[in-house]
């Protein structure tokens, strides 16, 4: 898939994940951020982050074996808001 601009593709990739997928490229978000210095990256991230609730967190529907048992929803919100955090910090 081709985004025609940057904004596109942020709200592409953080809008359109699930749950588990947003665990995983969590990875990514401080390199995303540096690269492209883009505050509105940051801010579709807190907007994704404040849909997943506990009452919506489903762990047992997650495809990954260690999602399904290892990462329950304080360890999601822990791990995804402290990747948002580095992501921040890495925009001058």
């Amino acid at each position: 898939m081709k985004f025609d601009n940057l904004k596109e593709a942020i709200q592409f990739r953080i809008n359109e994940n699930k749950d588990e997928e947003l665990f995983w490229i969590s990875e990514v978000f401080e390199d995303i951020a540096e690269r492209t210095q883009s505050k509105e990256f940051i801010k579709a991230l807190r907007m994704r982050f404040e849909k997943v609730t506990h009452e919506n967190y489903r762990q047992e529907n997650f495809k990954s074996k260690l999602m399904r048992s290892d990462i329950d929803f304080d360890e999601f919100q822990r791990s995804v808001s402290e990747e948002t955090e580095n992501a921040e910090a890495r925009i001058d």
